[in-house]
């Protein structure tokens, strides 16, 4: 379980820790749960998807099908900045 794990990383570290949480749950055929607000994480690293909305499962899914979602509050969260609604 990983809560959170990078907060507060400079993005060079964080895709390392990325990077590293993928190596090891590949590497020990383990499930890693992971709870973040890094959409960097999400979209590169985790499989399945749960979006959590004011204490309720909202959606369900991988990480590809998220950037799809007509959730009109998924897609706030995802695409927030600038930069990656340049990338939608």
């Amino acid at each position: 379980f990983c809560n959170e794990p990078n907060y507060v990383l400079d993005p060079v570290t964080a895709n390392l820790i990325n990077k590293l949480i993928r190596k090891i749950t590949k590497e020990f055929k383990i499930t890693t749960i992971v709870n973040t607000h890094d959409m960097n994480l999400f979209l590169e690293i985790c499989y399945k998807i749960s979006f959590i909305y004011n204490g309720e499962l909202l959606w369900e899914g991988s990480n590809k099908d998220i950037r799809k979602t007509d959730k009109k509050e998924i897609q706030e969260f995802i695409f927030a900045t600038k930069l990656t609604q340049k990338l939608k």
